[in-house]
């Protein structure tokens, strides 16, 4: 008697055990997601990552010939188009002409 088990079978089994314990939480945190949803909707939650990443000052500062972010500051490249640390464009007037 052939005891093994299918290809197709196998696939099957293993995406039900990764799937299965993935579903289980996201179910016990159905509530969790609601409320933040909420709390987004409304304003109420920052989502920004501009407090997420630690800067150090001193690696931000100005070198000559580089680049100064207008939002954060920040040396950059003088040959970049966005700012390294928050994004932001280096030269918005450029971008408003285009």
């Amino acid at each position: 008697m052939d005891t093994s088990i299918s290809p197709v079978m196998r696939i099957v089994a293993i995406i039900f055990l990764i799937l299965t314990p993935l579903a289980v939480v996201i179910l016990q945190r159905l509530e969790d997601i609601r409320e933040i949803n909420r709390r987004r909707k409304n304003g109420e939650l920052d989502l920004s990552l501009e407090g997420f990443f630690p800067r150090n000052e001193k690696s931000i500062q100005p070198k000559p010939g580089e680049a100064v972010c207008p939002q954060c500051h920040a040396g950059n490249p003088a040959d970049h188009q966005f700012c390294g640390y928050c994004g932001a464009p280096l030269n918005p007037e450029n971008e408003e002409n285009k």
